[in-house]
């Protein structure tokens, strides 16, 4: 049984790799993507929706002919990546390219190109420079695709094995049987989440580079290991360590002692979990901290308690033996069921937010899938729970309680793979994101015409590019531009969009919009010493 529980899910996670699904989002450029400036800059910034790291050596800025443009090394800033450029740089087409790493862990590349001057006939790629930032996410080699799902599997099935027997070893083991059993199974479990750990901070360095498996540098793991996800499964591997000898006596001696030690170190390993995922770079990383780490814990309690139930206690213990430890166990597991899903609904709403995300992406389909199997699981425990009720002469029915407690190791595994995957995926607000076209319209007045574009339309931080031309369709000269935004209908009264002149007909800037709502944006020029008009337009942001 716990053989099938571990690798119950092997078809699933050995699938092919597909491209890594990349966890932050491009939401601004200086200079913007597809820009022509009269004189270079002095630097290139990417803001990104999260903080980030950058991968040195792929992230990088080529001149005309290819020639490298940027000097010295990227520097992360918070949400902010800064490539500073060579002095005297000739005029041409310029390609922007990066890889950086999400607080989540998940990498992502793309690329962007500017104009410095006339466009040049050799630019930094075939065909001149692109005019879209990408967001894509960043390539993967397969092996280390499919392993690290793998790893991550291995450590929830080993932490799954510690809990369970660690927790009935020292509450309900009944005296007269042997513990030989249990300690085994604490042995695979330590053992197994060890071995997941262990794999999944190695395999954090080629993940973020987009090496093969051996590929990768000293300086590449020590990286890894640095950023928030390889502290986070080092601290968790350095709570193992700490608790072997506690596990070790409790599995022996079922010591007092060792159980009132472990308890302080299994909720410092499970609160690992949510900074090796989305909830700790959440929106609202405090809440889904605790909420994972709640959920994390529920389930090891709960899948583990089962483990044992069913390898050991339906088979050796008497009818006598069942008869008192069920009941306990029963209003147990029903705690961390509650729990398990008051977590998990949390954490949908965090993630998900709308019933669009929830249905129109991978992510929100893939919870949906979740909650259905959890209501299936839930049905069994409520089987068997009706079993440890309504029992019959000599003790709750052994049949049907093994029956409904293997339906719910067998549910619980391919749950686990499920969640696998959703660490993997997209979250829904995310993918909303990426998928939510930027607004663009030509508002027009009579003294010009304003493209206007604003990107990507979403919550967040938000690109504002304006091109002013005659009624006729010529370039205009812009003495001063001006621009405000409002949420009228929240009382959101209008604030300022700093706005900067690139050339005389173009001028950018960057607009944080909190809250999702119909947004009115009023648009000022001033032409000429007197002419001077304003437009207005209303804009979805979700």
């Amino acid at each position: 049984m716990a053989a099938g529980f571990i690798g119950g899910c092997a078809a699933v996670l050995a699938a092919p790799a597909a491209p890594a699904s990349a966890h932050a989002t491009l939401m601004h450029t200086a200079p913007n993507a597809g820009a022509i400036l009269d004189t270079a800059p002095a630097q290139v910034v990417l803001r990104f929706s999260e903080n980030v790291r950058p991968v040195a050596a792929q992230t990088k800025v080529l001149g005309p002919a290819g020639r490298r443009a940027d000097v010295g090394e990227p520097t992360a800033s918070g949400l902010s990546v800064v490539l500073n450029l060579a002095g005297g740089l000739p005029n041409g087409a310029y390609l922007v390219s990066y890889r950086i790493v999400s607080a989540d862990g998940h990498p992502v590349s793309g690329g962007f190109g500017f104009t410095v001057g006339p466009p040049s006939t050799g630019s930094a790629v075939d065909g001149g420079a692109p005019t879209t930032t990408g967001n894509g996410g960043a390539s993967v080699d397969p092996v280390v695709g499919t392993a690290l799902p793998v790893a991550r599997y291995l450590a929830l099935a080993g932490l799954v094995l510690l809990v369970g027997p660690a927790l009935l070893l020292c509450t309900l083991w009944p005296p007269r049987l042997s513990r030989r059993g249990p300690a085994r199974l604490l042995a695979a479990g330590a053992l197994l989440l060890a071995a997941g750990t262990a794999a999944e901070a190695y395999l954090q360095a080629p993940y973020a580079t987009g090496s093969p498996l051996t590929g990768v540098s000293t300086v590449d793991v020590r990286t890894a290991l640095t950023g928030p996800v390889g502290i986070a499964l080092l601290v968790r591997l350095g709570v193992l360590v700490l608790a072997l000898v506690p596990l070790y006596r409790l599995a022996r001696h079922g010591s007092r002692t060792a159980a009132r030690l472990l308890v302080p170190l299994a909720v410092a390993g499970v609160v690992t979990w949510p900074f090796t995922g989305h909830s700790g770079s959440s929106t609202e990383s405090r809440l889904t901290v605790v909420t994972d780490s709640v959920h994390v814990g529920a389930m090891a309690v709960w899948l583990g308690g089962l483990v044992v139930l069913a390898v050991f206690l339906l088979r050796q213990a008497t009818a006598e033996e069942l008869g008192a430890i069920m009941p306990v166990w029963s209003a147990w597991a029903l705690g961390a069921v509650a729990a398990l899903g008051t977590a998990g609904l949390v954490q949908a709403v965090v993630e998900t937010g709308t019933v669009a995300a929830l249905t129109g992406t991978r992510y929100g389909l893939l919870l949906l899938a979740k909650a259905g199997l959890f209501a299936v699981l839930v049905a069994a425990a409520f089987v068997a729970r009706r079993a440890v009720h309504r029992p019959r002469a000599g003790g709750p029915p052994r049949t049907r309680l093994r029956w409904a407690v293997g339906t719910e190791l067998g549910l619980a595994a391919v749950i686990l793979a499920v969640t696998v995957v959703l660490v993997q995926t997209v979250p829904a607000r995310a993918a909303l994101v990426r998928s939510t076209p930027p607004y663009s319209a030509t508002l027009a007045t009579k003294l010009y015409s304003l493209r206007v574009t604003i990107g990507p339309a979403a919550v967040g931080d938000n690109s504002v590019a304006l091109t002013a031309t005659t009624p006729d369709g010529k370039p205009l000269r812009v003495l001063e531009w001006f621009a405000t935004a409002s949420l009228p209908t929240r009382g959101v009264a209008p604030v300022t969009v700093p706005l900067r002149a690139i050339g005389t007909d173009r001028a950018t800037g960057t607009v944080a919009l909190p809250v999702a709502g119909r947004w009115r944006f009023r648009f000022g020029l001033r032409v000429s010493d007197v002419d001077e008009a304003a437009v207005n337009s209303t804009v979805t942001v979700r």
